[in-house]
């Protein structure tokens, strides 16, 4: 899997995505100038982007490998992740961050969070 990039100087975008030996894009972002819309994403769309069950998302929580989900609302169960945050975790995982490397970005996620 390689991390590719582009620029589209008519559109003024960036464009950065995950592909892999097929020429098969399995995640694409794209920066355009002004605000950058955040995206949440459910367990269901996490696991899928990051081809690994459901179940395997919530044990990387538990160890620590990846960011305890947002709740969106006080009294919500719904559990949500930002897509930039995915993105982040699925870079360093593609560079082949060691274990130690990994669930420090973990950290820096949630910190940055809490301080927003």
């Amino acid at each position: 899997m390689n991390l590719v990039a582009s620029h589209d100087p008519q559109r003024r975008a960036y464009s950065i995505g995950l592909v892999g030996g097929s020429i098969k894009t399995f995640s694409y972002l794209t920066l355009t100038k002004g605000p950058l819309l955040m995206k949440f994403l459910r367990v269901k769309h996490v696991a899928e982007r990051m081809g690994q069950s459901q179940s395997m998302i919530y044990k990387e929580v538990a160890s620590g490998r990846f960011p305890r989900p947002m709740k969106l609302g006080a009294n919500s169960n719904m559990a949500t992740w930002l897509e930039a945050e995915v993105l982040r975790m699925m870079r360093l995982q593609v560079r082949g961050g060691t274990d130690e490397e990994i669930k420090e970005e973990a950290r820096r996620i949630e910190k940055a969070r809490s301080s927003a």
